[in-house]
């Protein structure tokens, strides 16, 4: 393997932002790190800078909340808010786990791709590195208006999923990464 021709080539790559890490067995090889971890505030990447993965992570939310529907400590017509002790002072009509996991809730997306413009200025309500778990972001999504009343027509939102990671909290009582961990992740032999 030509090590040194990699590392030109991806020192070469102005516009990659990242990690790379290239290993043969347990030695690794090359692991070096590009770009911003934040843009906005020029905050450099780092070998072990943790990256979000975005909607990623939206296959692994519906599957612990199937779980939870599975051990009978939820259902798909459970109304949300009936459930959750946050206030979210926007949502006036029953809102349930189906709508939400089939994005037809309407609840205000607070990552509404259509809308946003500025990136960078997403995170200022909240610093990205100051949300450690789903209540972190009510700051960013308890503002805004619902869309439509739900189960009136589907609109992809980001919102929901994390309503829903604050359910998987509420009823399990764990936190959302521990339920992960402990009933997909171990159990699918999953490793990072």
């Amino acid at each position: 393997m030509h090590i040194e021709k990699i590392k030109q080539v991806v020192s070469e790559q102005k516009e990659f932002s990242g990690v790379i890490q290239i290993s043969k067995g347990d030695e690794v090889l090359l692991n070096m790190a590009m770009g911003h971890a934040r843009l906005f505030d020029e905050i450099p990447n780092k070998t072990d800078t943790s990256f979000g993965i975005a909607s990623g992570t939206k296959g692994f939310t519906a599957l612990a909340i199937l779980k939870l529907i599975d051990k009978g400590k939820l259902k798909l017509e459970d109304n949300v808010f009936d459930i959750l002790p946050y206030d979210f002072p926007n949502v006036k009509t029953p809102m349930t786990v189906k709508h939400l996991l089939t994005h037809t809730s309407g609840i205000y997306d607070y990552f509404d791709e259509e809308v946003i413009e500025d990136f960078g200025a997403l995170f200022q309500v909240v610093p990205i590195n100051k949300i450690l778990g789903p209540c972190d972001m009510l700051p960013m999504m308890i503002t805004g208006e619902c869309y439509f009343s739900p189960g009136e027509q589907f609109k992809y939102c980001n919102s929901g999923f994390v309503v829903l990671g604050m359910l998987i909290e509420v009823v399990s009582g764990q936190s959302y990464a521990d339920y992960l961990e402990e009933n997909i992740i171990k159990p699918l032999d999953m490793q990072g």
